[in-house]
């Protein structure tokens, strides 16, 4: 989860966004990107939350019984990153110059995102070893 959004908020939205390129843009010709970096923030929560097809168990179970605050945390973090990406309403090729507030704020939702889960990897081997 961790890894995703470090890929997608530094790497692709970052990279074609701060070098102001939208040759460097993963999926240019499809004009999916949004769509595709939105997926991405979906498959973290459905990860988090262990829903994909169904509902089944997922890491949220675990920190949702030790640690209200932190699983708050970290799904409104997930919301507001989905809810950022949302925003934008151009392709991303597009968006890097004429939306690059929505840009900005996307990257920054995902990147908080990514802080949030950082946490997760001390939590849960703490839990393992209680």
């Amino acid at each position: 989860m961790q890894a995703i959004c470090e890929e997608v908020a530094d790497g692709k939205i970052g990279e074609p966004f701060l070098a102001q390129n939208e040759e460097l843009e993963e999926s240019p010709f499809s004009g999916n990107s949004i769509s595709d970096f939105t997926n991405n923030m979906r498959s973290v929560q459905n990860i988090y939350t262990g829903s994909y097809l169904s509902d089944g168990k997922g890491i949220q179970d675990l920190v949702r019984n030790y640690n209200l605050s932190l699983d708050a945390e970290i799904s409104q973090k997930i919301t507001t990153a989905i809810s950022a990406l949302q925003n934008i309403t151009l392709p991303f090729g597009e968006a890097i110059f004429s939306q690059p507030q929505q840009v900005a704020n996307a990257q920054s939702a995902i990147q908080d995102l990514k802080l949030s889960l950082d946490k997760l990897p001390p939590f849960i081997q703490q839990k393992v070893r209680d």
